[in-house]
């Protein structure tokens, strides 16, 4: 018997197949061995192999390894967590993975062969269909959720929609399956989702990877023009005028002001932040913040402030954004780099 073909089936292998393609791609690349970018692959694959396993029932080649199209509903469990774990350690590099994300996801790999061969529960694969639906609401809310404290990427706020309507697609196919107004166009519509997803998550993934790869790097500059006696002499004007100005302290300060103040170009300024600091103009002015911060904490007039007060006269204009950048610089919480100065803060 001869596999069932058409237009929307061949778009589809295509697709997959872009999406193995995108995988090697963005693990050849990573010569940083960047842990976002090892999640980005694992996310892209789980992605594939499930519509893998959608053309394989479309095909008709289910009946001849009916095992296979249980894949994809095992992987859709690992959708959510790898999205959330990847925003994280794009915004975090020391963001830790929680293993307890997966329990479902193991959960159901030793639930489906069991109902298999020993339970046979009619309503099963209901249950299943539930649980995927409410997992994958659950994620979109947290990612779309901390999509909104990241208003500087674009990037998570453009994936964190496209993950959210792809879950309106998903569970949309079940509401229809369970109402009887099914058609096979539908269920074509949630692939053609999932199509897109790889393709701009994928894509998206990897050029960010790249830019920030580019970011610190001194070839970026290589045919810039600027001396090395030049980029010494901007940042010695630009480490001065920042300790008697504190420009940092300003929640809104951006590179531009910063290049307007001080008098030099903004092209040079970005250059010489890159070269001789060695990290973005962001990171730069967040651990100068962070070092402000750290000063104030040891002085006896914040002993009682509280963790608000202290962020906001370091720079910061809300909590969440200074305790990401104060573990990141110091590998500490607020609470943890006081009590090893020998206070106690005061909790909020």
């Amino acid at each position: 018997m001869l596999a069932k073909l058409d237009i929307w089936i061949l778009l589809f292998i295509a697709a997959a197949t872009q999406g193995l393609f995108l995988v090697i791609v963005i693990l050849l690349k990573n010569r940083q061995k960047e842990k976002s970018q090892y999640v980005l692959a694992a996310l892209i694959t789980a992605f594939t192999l499930t519509l893998g396993s959608y053309i394989i029932f479309w095909t008709g080649l289910s009946k001849k390894m009916p095992n296979i199209f249980g894949i994809g509903t095992q992987l859709t469990f690992l959708f959510g967590p790898l999205l959330w774990f990847y925003f994280n350690l794009v915004e975090r590099k020391s963001f830790k993975i929680d293993f307890k994300h997966f329990i479902p996801f193991f959960g159901v790999i030793v639930l489906i062969p069991l109902n298999i061969y020993f339970l046979k529960q009619p309503y099963f694969g209901i249950a299943i269909s539930i649980m995927q639906c409410l997992q994958l609401i659950f994620y979109s809310i947290l990612i779309f959720s901390f999509a909104k404290h990241q208003k500087s990427n674009s990037y998570i706020q453009y994936i964190s929609k496209s993950f959210l309507a792809y879950t309106i697609c998903f569970c949309g196919y079940y509401i229809l399956v369970w109402a009887g107004a099914m058609k096979i166009e539908y269920d074509y519509i949630i692939s053609l989702a999932m199509s897109f997803f790889i393709y701009f998550l994928g894509y998206r993934g990897y050029a960010l990877n790249v830019a920030e790869q580019k970011a610190g790097s001194e070839e970026k500059y290589a045919n810039s023009g600027l001396s090395p006696a030049a980029l010494a002499s901007i940042e010695n004007l630009l480490d001065k005028r920042m300790a008697e100005e504190k420009f940092f302290l300003n929640g809104d300060l951006k590179i531009q002001d910063v290049s307007k103040a001080i008098e030099v170009n903004l092209h040079s300024l970005s250059q010489t932040i890159n070269v001789t600091k060695q990290k973005s103009f962001n990171d730069y002015i967040n651990e100068l913040r962070i070092n402000e911060a750290k000063r104030l904490i040891s002085e006896a007039s914040y002993e009682n402030e509280k963790l608000l007060a202290i962020a906001i006269d370091s720079g910061f204009n809300n909590k969440t954004s200074f305790l990401n950048a104060f573990k990141k610089f110091t590998g500490k919480t607020p609470s943890e780099y006081r009590k090893s100065l020998g206070s106690e803060l005061k909790s909020i």
